[in-house]
């Protein structure tokens, strides 16, 4: 008898297709120009369910830039089991449609995200119907020569994959990968929707062990392949940015979990089963003054002024002309979420995280998974001390926020996981 016959977790596994059935902009990238032109791998939401006897959780993974804006909570209200219980990432893939309202870089396709929350439900349904007894295992691997930290070549990165396994009796493992690399191999020219690397990873995977994987995306707010944010503006680099890459890349990251597996480590106390929470935090946001205001305009008017500038300058200057001609609404409060699985804990925080806040919180919770992209996507948050470059200075505008998150806004989402964390702990 395996000892996923004795533990009291129950876990499922299900998927659905939510490629779009007709073709859309693609999101992410302000330089790029068409309508998408075919599939490279299709997007799905995936989902896995947990069951302890008394409570249920469950993790729901989305090849989007972000998880649409109130998805989570008509979710939480369609499974009033799972309560606060029930997390929603995304893998922030910028080769799949748009789906934030607020931004700034295409509108979601009329009934898309109808047709997304119907096919999240019915696969988290489905997981809910495919759950049996696990047995619980983690571990992680360091990749190599993936994660860059693109605003500092000797900045911090976490080049660790992060493995959980859940393995029942005479099936298919389920696989949870967690990595924190913006999945952006496919750059400003691809124009086919695609999961970028996490889904050739998961591929490769599924392939190796026969398993279905969910994968989440850690905290990459600055952290991606080599490339600066400016490249994907002026197309600097493209010819490195192909299909032939993302195959590599996730080859990569698939070597990395495979070679987590081979030493896996059972998850102790599993018999504790399920527990976590969550708390929602008031965005804090600085309200650009006159002073910036006029500086932004005359800015993006030199640019669209200046017959060398690229197409993607000129796309940011008229982006940012729009986002001063038009008053943005304020951001909805930001949500945090812990889980505890037994004796593994995670943390999910919302928007674009720097890995600086995810390494800080592993440190005060040693052996915590944090994922970043959770919840909601309302843009890059960045910690305290962070200054200048496209995600402190730039970014807000094209995500359509009314101003950049105030100092300390990270570290106040980070401080709410952990004490989360303790309490479930």
């Amino acid at each position: 008898m395996s000892a996923a016959d004795h533990s009291p977790l129950r876990a499922g596994f299900a998927q659905a297709d939510i490629t779009p059935e007709r073709a859309t902009p693609l999101s992410g990238f302000a330089s790029r120009d068409g309508l998408a032109e075919g599939t490279l791998d299709p997007l799905t939401a995936r989902a896995l369910w947990l069951d302890d006897g008394a409570k249920q959780t469950a993790m729901l993974a989305l090849d989007l830039i972000g998880p649409p804006d109130g998805l989570a909570g008509a979710l939480r209200a369609r499974f009033p089991e799972l309560g606060d219980r029930l997390v929603v990432a995304a893998t922030h893939t910028h080769a799949g449609p748009p789906v934030l309202a607020r931004a700034m870089l295409g509108a979601p396709p009329p009934g898309y995200l109808e047709h997304v929350a119907q096919r999240a439900a019915a696969a988290l349904e489905a997981a809910r119907a495919a759950a049996r007894p696990v047995a619980l295992r983690r571990g992680a691997a360091r990749t190599q020569g993936v994660a860059h930290n693109r605003r500092d070549p000797h900045g911090p990165v976490d080049p660790h994959v992060d493995v959980v396994t859940f393995a029942a009796t005479g099936a298919a493992p389920i696989v949870w990968l967690n990595f924190a690399c913006h999945p952006v191999v496919l750059g400003p020219e691809t124009l086919r929707y695609s999961a970028d690397f996490p889904g050739v990873a998961r591929r490769r995977v599924e392939a190796m062990l026969g398993a279905r994987v969910i994968y989440t995306t850690g905290c990459a707010g600055e952290i991606n392949l080599g490339h600066s944010a400016l490249d994907s503006i002026r197309k600097i680099g493209m010819e490195r940015r192909t299909p032939a890459e993302a195959e590599r890349i996730g080859g990569i990251v698939a070597e990395a979990a495979l070679a987590a597996m081979a030493g896996l480590a059972p998850v102790d106390d599993a018999e504790r089963g399920l527990g976590g929470g969550s708390v929602a935090l008031p965005a804090r946001i600085v309200a650009p003054d006159a002073a910036m205001r006029d500086a932004i305009e005359r800015a993006a008017l030199a640019t669209l002024g200046d017959a060398a500038a690229t197409r993607g300058d000129r796309a940011m200057a008229a982006i940012d002309r729009a986002w001063l001609a038009t008053p943005r609404p304020a951001i909805a409060d930001l949500r945090v979420t812990a889980l505890t699985i037994g004796a593994l804990q995670a943390a999910f925080l919302p928007g674009e995280i720097f890995v600086e806040t995810a390494l800080a919180l592993k440190r005060r919770a040693p052996g915590v998974i944090v994922v970043g992209y959770a919840d909601s996507n309302p843009g890059y948050i960045p910690p305290a001390g962070a200054r200048g470059g496209y995600e402190v200075d730039v970014a807000w505008r094209p995500y359509g926020a009314p101003g950049p998150f105030a100092p300390g806004m990270a570290e106040a989402l980070a401080e709410a996981a952990a004490a989360l964390l303790a309490a479930s702990g």
